[in-house]
């Protein structure tokens, strides 16, 4: 990620031994999972693990290859993880700044939940929770921008996209686009009520990406962020420890 931030500083990178360094931290990493893998027997489980390896591709009916699954494994451990709790980080400071909205969830969990812990069912009928979590994954989304590969020349707005070419795509602007958001700086879960998000372009609410690409893991870092939020809202009012503004840190992740 520097790299990218920093592409004039990539020869001191080089020159300094932090390439090679984290170079090394990768493929001993890389072996670490593909090791994990040969070990499994061929009772795999429904853990991901066992999922991925045996679960095929609808359109050919083959299964992952290994390279793959190293690919999606290290993804759902690296990514996956930091991901969800930094999505969560910025959904509680979100409601810190708009403790009305504690107490609207709350009562939604409440008329939906009862006692009763909860399970997928329940959770995909917690409307008002997620539409906050939507929308705070619209101001602050975990990733911050993601890149492309361009398959085949293209023209993007009169820009020339020669085949081979890197795209960054800036979620983070995407998100905040006033041509498509109204007052866009402005935290508002009620954009997505239905009838708004049918009226938006598909593509402009992004935070897992989108399309063929989309990420393999959302519907497990969303599940994980509304679990939380139950127990956490449940039990708990809160509020900011201090005024003032959050900044962001935009290294691979839109930490706080």
């Amino acid at each position: 990620m520097r790299q990218i931030v920093h592409p004039y500083k990539i020869p001191w990178y080089r020159l300094t031994g932090q390439s090679a360094h984290y170079q090394r931290l990768r493929v001993n990493a890389d072996q670490l999972i593909r090791d994990h893998i040969a070990a499994r027997s061929p009772d795999l489980g429904q853990d991901l693990l066992g999922m991925m390896l045996n679960t095929p591709y609808q359109d050919n009916g083959e299964t992952m290859t290994d390279e793959q699954v190293l690919v999606e494994s290290l993804q759902l451990m690296v990514a996956g993880n930091e991901t969800s709790s930094v999505a969560l980080s910025w959904t509680l400071y979100m409601l810190a700044k708009h403790p009305e909205y504690i107490g609207q969830i709350r009562e939604e969990i409440h008329r939906v939940l009862g006692d009763a812990p909860p399970d997928i069912g329940s959770l995909h009928q917690l409307d008002l929770t997620m539409r906050v979590v939507d929308e705070t994954m619209r101001l602050y989304p975990s990733f911050w921008m993601f890149d492309r590969l361009a398959r085949e020349d293209d023209v993007i707005q009169g820009v020339h996209v020669p085949a081979g070419s890197m795209l960054g795509i800036y979620i983070y602007g995407v998100h905040r686009n006033p041509a498509v958001w109204d007052e866009p700086e402005r935290f508002n879960p009620a954009r997505f009520e239905r009838e708004h998000k049918k009226n938006r372009p598909s593509f402009a609410h992004i935070p897992f990406g989108g399309g063929p690409r989309k990420c393999i893991g959302s519907n497990m870092a969303v599940i994980q962020i509304l679990l939380v939020l139950v127990a956490i809202i449940r039990r708990y009012d809160f509020e900011l420890a201090e005024p003032g503004e959050v900044g962001t840190q935009p290294m691979f992740i839109l930490r706080p």
